[in-house]
């Protein structure tokens, strides 16, 4: 689940790197700064939020195996939230 998460990372770090040009001052010094301090800390709380809800759920799927579909779905939307 949160390999879509650094997919977008790396997505973001090649956006980031082509827009860097020989006129870098101190201002796209910071918004390159600011976006990858935002990719990460989106990712991080993204990767919380998977792990806690994996090591919750296991335990009843494994009573209820019908809880596999809501499980998962949660799983993607909270990775959706940090893209």
């Amino acid at each position: 689940m949160a390999q879509a998460i650094a997919l977008y990372g790396m997505v973001m770090a090649v956006v980031s790197a082509n827009a860097l040009h020989g006129d870098a001052n101190l201002y796209k010094g910071f918004l390159q700064s600011g976006t990858g301090l935002r990719v990460g800390s989106n990712g991080l709380v993204a990767s919380f939020a998977i792990s806690i809800l994996s090591s919750s759920s296991v335990p009843g799927m494994t009573k209820q195996p019908w809880l596999f579909v809501g499980m998962v779905t949660i799983l993607t939307l909270a990775e959706v939230l940090s893209l």
